[in-house]
């Protein structure tokens, strides 16, 4: 994945923590906040979305699953742009 791509996930997943209900990475925190970037956590994530009736979860984790594993651990090393600022 290229920067200007990257970039723009890191927008998203900030976007997705600055909502009350997401602050600590909400359906995704399994992928966002520990770093279990494996296909397996991130469908697990789409899944727990699904029955949360978190749409937005939802949609991002879709993108998490067509990322490949190095590139999700790019942006989980990125935490601190997305879940603290």
């Amino acid at each position: 994945m290229d920067d200007m791509r990257m970039d723009c996930m890191v927008r998203i997943c900030k976007a997705y923590y600055d909502m009350p209900e997401h602050g600590t990475g909400g359906s995704l925190h399994i992928v966002l906040d520990d770093g279990n970037v494996d296909h397996g956590s991130v469908l697990s994530c789409i899944k727990f979305a699904e029955e949360e009736g978190d749409i937005i979860g939802q949609g991002i984790g879709l993108m998490l699953s067509r990322m490949t594993t190095a590139d999700r651990s790019r942006l989980v090393s990125r935490y601190k742009e997305y879940a603290l600022s």
